[in-house]
């Protein structure tokens, strides 16, 4: 996989939910500013219900892209629900034959967690154009986003450097992948299950109950899979409206000490607030000091050292 150049053509795609054409439009200013050359198939605004037009649609708007090697990345263009009905339609061997950067995040755990962990190629969790965010800077950080694609980060790189700890150990190094829990789990028993063995996963969520926060941490425990984990790397965990943050970290926390599995809270991503790009399918080292934790990537994603 090739980092992105001045000029390059890029693909924005709708395989979940509808997409509105005014977000849309600001998304694609946003990414042509940047110097990028922006693509959109003519169904993007496809309507059917809560889904971004016809299963079919959805899924051959992305092997269209894939199918073109002139398509040098693809971005989602919202979250919401439908890339999970669609994982068995998507041509991953022409992702395979030729990796293009992925940029998406929320329902686009299920597409991100299955490429980075089970493909070996690098994805990018981060946000998409055609949201209420709409690459914002101050949201986004689409400047740090930019420089990852394009390969201008000298490595290691730290990432984030004000994480809290809250576990039994002060490291954890692995490659990452992850995203929304409620997505993740949704994956679990599926050919698109992804590797946890040796990994750090990210985790966040938006609108959840407790008593479902803690039947999917529970889920991850019962099956396995925390204690095959080198590391938890905890993101922004939004309740529903009146409910409290701090017991869903306490839930998540708890899971963790059960299975033995170090936790690192606070890493600024997830909804409805700021969302740092996190690059899945590489190594990262998260190292205490001094009360604090710091989150390092190792590696590039461009370099070729990407076997899962």
């Amino acid at each position: 996989m090739r980092p992105l150049e001045k000029g390059d053509r890029v693909a924005i795609v709708a395989p979940a939910s509808p997409v509105e054409g005014e977000l849309l439009d600001r998304g694609i200013r946003v990414l042509e500013a940047k110097g990028l050359s922006v693509e959109c198939t003519g169904t993007i605004l496809t309507r059917s219900g809560y889904l971004a037009g016809s299963d079919e649609r959805r899924a051959e708007e992305i092997n269209y892209f894939l199918a073109r090697d002139d398509v040098r990345a693809i971005f989602v263009a919202r979250g919401g629900y439908g890339i999970l009905r669609i994982l068995d339609r998507i041509d991953f061997n022409a992702l395979v034959d030729d990796p293009r950067p992925i940029i998406g995040f929320s329902d686009s755990t299920a597409l991100l967690s299955y490429v980075s962990t089970r493909l070996g190629i690098p994805c990018f969790h981060a946000c998409m154009p055609a949201t209420e965010a709409a690459l914002q800077e101050d949201v986004c950080h689409t400047d740090l986003l930019m420089r990852i694609l394009r390969n201008e980060i000298s490595y290691p790189f730290t990432m984030y450097d004000n994480l809290s700890s809250v576990s039994f150990s002060g490291l954890a190094r692995g490659r990452m992948f992850g995203g929304n829990l409620s997505v993740l789990c949704s994956l679990m028993g599926t050919p698109y299950e992804p590797d946890f063995e040796g990994k750090i996963l990210f985790l966040e969520e938006v609108d959840e109950k407790a008593y479902r926060v803690d039947r999917k941490m529970t889920q991850l425990r019962l099956s396995g899979k925390l204690e095959q984990l080198a590391g938890v790397l905890m993101g922004r965990f939004v309740p529903i409206s009146g409910g409290d943050p701090a017991l869903l970290s306490k839930i998540v926390a708890g899971e963790c000490q059960t299975a033995g599995v170090p936790l690192f809270t606070g890493f600024p991503a997830g909804h409805r607030g700021e969302n740092m790009p996190l690059t899945f399918g590489v190594t990262g080292e998260i190292v205490t000091e001094g009360g604090r934790a710091r989150l390092q990537v190792l590696e590039p994603p461009f370099d070729g050292s990407t076997e899962p």
